[in-house]
């Protein structure tokens, strides 16, 4: 048992925490369904004056996040349903709609086997990719309908319309995923959520691509193109496309002309436009967020005091942090409603309860908010609310540290901790006034920047400690230094005398002197200390014991004594990665002064730039992957090139001519131009008094293959 005690307190009323939690693959939902059952029918459990609530339940959020993300995931499939209607036959819309639960089907199937649960980023891979696993069949469906459109056999149609775009189509599909692979060598924060993703992207795609070509084209040589008589849809749809064609004819191709015509101009032009675009983005106009806010259904504050500190004054500044909510409470309302945002208020001190061992100097606040979903208006966020709660708390000068913060972070069950964009600098050298004051200017300086609410350090201050020497006397008995440290230890924090296993605890018994004996100095004149002989000698006789001044902690990373200084910013819209590159040859300024000190950037300034070099070399890695997959298919080592130009032209336009076949333009008698062709066939082409494009279209797919275009 625990001496040290930890006061917890649910809405002013003590009370203790029990945690229920998840393992390994266990329905969180359904765990939290049945912990919420159990809490409903406590009175028929436990006698009078015991009441079971139900405190800070991830599951709300959970599922909030998760229709959320279904939501947008129905709706996305719905406008690519209604798209495909609108500019594809209906019939081929619902076949090649149809494959994309198909390929949802095959994603679901295979993410156990990844290791994947149905949660927030796996169900954003899907959102990401259901936008692209209609590519391939769309391309699929639009040859075999072509070759429908000329009479051929139905059977052969399918066959060998899909065998003409099996190539591009599964290559175009390889490169979807391997453009997708890199994330999932990202690591630390960000890479929790990215690695999520390429495995649920690549199951799709292959589930989708073999649908395409195996399923697809099945269906589709029982389409019927010969029809006389359009019914209310067919007209409407043909008015759609007739409208679209209108704006190619009109608008489009007038305008590609021109810029054809003067490609060098156009080409500069989208230059200036993509470099003033990066200026733009780099003179902070634009603005720069590292992780979007994300408000929780709970605001979390921690208060940590100098060490030393008994739990009864950390418990009087968690009441005096408390007592502020209750302004909290009236001064935000719902206005539908009338009832406040403000809801349960669990405060700790001594440590949470979730956390083992107990330290007297740590204390916490939170505080339950009510879910936006399930308020009239959107009303504030919990920024706001945190921004408030820390105005009317105050200045607090005896208290070493305090945060609040309104979203995403450990909460409790994590400790606690200061947010993930929070700025950390680590300092190594030996402790010494000099490293002090190197601290307290560093502090001074990260506190002059805008936008740092504060800064602070985990190097504790000095205190008293008694150094225990043996004297001699005691070296003639046969004693060592580290026997008299063994048993001074055993005598005041206690000796291990068992070790139980149970369950996932580790529960160690350990055996020492009451308490009452272990508050007193007195007991350590009066210790008897065994010789190796099986005697025993007063502790007087055989050691001293004297008062010096140490350090309260001593962190040491690689060997070398460190001290962390952090700094939160106000809000999530600080770029503390920009203040982190303005601070850097200030901070080497004053460090560097020092020859023993050193210094660099920890948690998520470093992780930041270890993210900045993954990307690049995952760039490189990339762009190499994509070459080698668009050589096989094209069976050159300089198209690919031409191909590959898309990636940065896309943002900021290449010069391209475009062949519009509805009568013989292209001398098919001449070397074809050096150049990246895309064909884009139209299957109601012969509905806009285009009679012989397809003709015409594959008679230059011959001339251009003739040359090995």
């Amino acid at each position: 048992f625990e001496e040290s005690r930890k006061i917890l307190r649910f809405n002013g009323t003590p009370c203790l925490l029990v945690e229920a939690l998840r393992l390994n693959n266990e329905n969180a939902l359904e765990i939290a369904g049945k912990a919420r059952n159990y809490v409903a029918t406590a009175r028929e459990r436990f006698p009078e004056g015991i009441h079971l609530h139900v405190w800070d339940d991830s599951s709300v959020e959970l599922e909030g996040r998760l229709g959320t993300l279904l939501s947008n995931l129905l709706q996305g499939s719905l406008l690519v349903l209604i798209t495909l209607g609108l500019f594809l036959r209906p019939s081929i819309a619902l076949w090649v709609t149809i494959g994309i639960p198909v390929a949802f089907a095959g994603g679901f199937i295979m993410m156990p086997w990844f290791g994947l649960t149905a949660n927030v980023m796996s169900l954003f891979g899907f959102i990401i990719v259901v936008g692209i696993i209609v590519d391939d069949a769309i391309v699929t469906a639009e040859n075999v309908y072509i070759k429908l459109r000329t009479g051929m056999d139905p059977l052969e149609a399918a066959t060998e319309g899909t065998h003409e775009v099996a190539l591009p189509v599964t290559f175009g599909a390889l490169t979807t995923i391997v453009a997708f692979i890199p994330l999932m060598f990202f690591e630390g924060f960000y890479g929790t959520f990215t690695k999520q993703i390429p495995p649920v992207v690549t199951a799709v795609l292959i589930f989708s691509l073999v649908e395409s070509k195996l399923c697809l084209p099945s269906h589709l040589k029982w389409v019927k193109v010969r029809r006389t008589q359009f019914g209310r849809f067919a007209r409407f749809q043909k008015r759609i496309a007739d409208g679209l064609e209108a704006f190619v004819d009109r608008f489009y191709e007038p305008t590609l002309r021109f810029t054809t015509r003067h490609r060098y101009a156009t080409l500069a032009t989208f230059v200036a436009l993509g470099m003033a675009s990066v200026g733009y983005f780099s003179s902070g106009a634009l603005g720069f967020v590292n992780m979007p806010s994300i408000d929780r259904n709970r605001i979390n504050a921690q208060i940590q005091m100098p060490r030393d500190t008994p739990v009864e004054a950390t418990d009087a500044r968690v009441r005096h942090v408390e007592a502020a909510v209750e302004i909290l409470r009236r001064e935000f309302v719902d206005p539908g409603t009338g009832k406040s945002l403000i809801g349960d208020i669990v405060t700790a001190s001594g440590g949470w309860s979730g956390r083992p061992g107990v330290d007297p100097r740590t204390g916490f606040v939170t505080v339950a908010v009510t879910d936006p979903g399930d308020r009239s208006e959107p009303g504030p966020k919990n920024s706001e609310i945190a921004k408030r709660w820390t105005e009317l708390v105050g200045e607090m000068p005896d208290v070493q540290s305090f945060w609040i913060s309104g979203d995403r972070g450990g909460g409790f069950r994590g400790g606690g901790g200061s947010e993930i964009e929070s700025l950390t600098i680590e300092i190594r050298g030996p402790a010494g006034e000099e490293k002090d004051a190197v601290v307290r200017e560093i502090e001074d300086l990260l506190e002059s920047y805008d936008g740092i609410a504060e800064a602070w350090d985990n190097a504790g201050g000095n205190r008293d400690e008694l150094l225990v020497t043996i004297r001699p006397e005691g070296e003639a008995l046969g004693l060592t230094q580290r026997d008299l440290a063994r048993q001074v230890r055993a005598a005041f924090f206690g000796e291990q005398a068992q070790r139980v296993q149970r369950d996932r605890d580790d529960i160690r018994v350990m055996v020492r002197l009451p308490l009452r004996q272990r508050q007193s100095l007195d007991t350590l004149n009066q210790l008897r200390i065994r010789t190796p002989s099986g005697g025993e000698a007063p502790f007087h006789s055989v050691a001293t014991a004297t008062f010096t001044r140490a350090r309260s902690d001593i962190t040491r990373v690689d060997g070398a004594q460190s001290v962390e200084v952090h700094a939160k910013p106000d809000d999530e819209n600080v770029d503390v990665v920009a203040i982190s590159r303005n601070l850097a040859p200030r901070i080497d300024a004053i460090v560097n002064a020092r020859h023993e000190l050193s210094w660099r950037y920890t948690g998520y300034i470093a992780e930041h730039e270890e993210t900045k070099s993954r990307a690049i070399y995952g760039g490189i890695a990339l762009f190499l992957g994509l070459y080698a997959l668009l050589a096989i298919p094209f069976r050159s080592l300089y198209q690919p090139f031409f191909v590959m130009l898309a990636v940065p032209f896309g943002a900021i336009g290449a010069p391209h001519e475009e062949w519009f076949l509805d009568r013989g333009l292209v001398d098919l008698t001449q070397r074809p131009p050096e150049g990246v062709f895309y064909n884009r066939m139209s299957a109601s082409s012969h509905t806009r008094d285009h009679r012989y494009s397809a003709e015409l279209t594959a008679g230059l797919l011959a001339w251009l293959a003739r040359w090995g275009r």
